[in-house]
């Protein structure tokens, strides 16, 4: 049974208004609920997570997992424009991001991480779910597969990937890096109010309004401040080139 949700940016549905389903921690929690009642394998589809980031926020590293904790099967999660990391959890598979699908219209010729991907086939026959991943880049022409050497680099990047989110204290650390990056821009950009957004509400407050109402926008301010206020923004930029390096890796 697909549970498919995603952040709560624009063109979410509302009692009048079609939509896409806004994420809602209550209506997972039924849902999860509702099919293991049926007996049926609950999997949670989540459009979620930070542009670019080669790393999963630990907020959305709880979530997940918590979603497992709860009775669900397994989480496939997209939406960051690149692909990130894997893990095995309690038995069942959380994907935190398969990578943008074919997305070429940003860069002709860029060849960074926007530009591949991995299609997930996950097996519930036996007594635990198994996970089976599929590399491929794409062009403005199509969509390939990755084999031979590029399968292997690309293999190597997930599993490097990987093995940060498996470690609570390395994950915080490039979150922290990613915040002090581009936590000021969007906390520059879009933390304002003024009278005249009480008067046009589709224009003006539309920054503001997504930055509190996405997860992951309000995630990444909200930390952004904490090392603000502990003075660390300077120092957890240390890991800030890596993470540069992993975006522009090629295959």
């Amino acid at each position: 049974g697909i549970i498919a949700v995603c952040e709560n940016e624009f063109g979410g549905a509302k009692e009048n208004k079609a939509g896409s389903a806004g994420y809602n921690f209550t209506l997972v929690a039924k849902g999860i609920k509702e099919l293991l009642a049926k007996g049926v394998y609950p999997v949670i589809y989540f459009h979620g997570g930070n542009e670019t980031n080669p790393f999963p926020s630990p907020g959305k590293k709880e979530l997940y997992r918590r979603f497992i904790d709860m009775g669900a099967k397994a989480v496939v999660a997209m939406h960051t424009h690149c692909p990130q990391g894997y893990e095995i959890y309690e038995g069942c598979p959380i994907v935190y991001s398969m990578g943008n699908f074919f997305f070429p219209a940003v860069r002709e010729g860029d060849q960074s991480t926007w530009f591949c991907g991995y299609m997930t086939e996950i097996n519930f026959e036996k007594e635990k779910p198994e996970l089976k991943i599929y590399p491929y880049k794409f062009d403005f022409d199509g969509i390939y597969f990755l084999f031979g050497d590029a399968l292997d680099k690309f293999n190597k990047y997930i599993d490097r990937l990987s093995a940060v989110i498996a470690d609570d204290k390395k994950l915080a650390l490039y979150f922290d890096a990613w915040c002090a990056r581009y936590g000021y821009d969007y906390a520059k950009n879009h933390m304002r109010f003024s009278e005249e957004m009480l008067k046009d509400n589709s224009q003006l407050s539309a920054g503001p309004r997504n930055l509190y109402t996405c997860e992951a926008h309000n995630e990444l301010v909200k930390n952004f401040y904490v090392l603000c206020y502990e003075n660390r923004v300077e120092e957890a930029k240390v890991l800030l080139k890596e993470i540069e390096e992993l975006q522009s890796v090629t295959f």
